[in-house]
């Protein structure tokens, strides 16, 4: 990951940063394997963690 002066990221674990490691850059949750989509993306397939990476 890119180093920003000043800033700290938080600390990602369990599933999220399962969902984190299987995003493509600029992909959403829609663009996860299922298992890792989130539920009310699921049964909307709207919402859900903005999850986007910088492409």
């Amino acid at each position: 990951m890119k180093k920003i002066p000043n800033h700290e990221t938080r600390i990602y674990s369990g599933i999220v940063l399962e969902r984190l490691q299987h995003l493509p850059a600029g992909g959403k949750m829609g663009d996860l394997p299922a298992h890792l989509q989130h539920e009310s993306f699921e049964l909307k397939k709207t919402g859900g963690s903005n999850m986007r990476l910088p492409v």
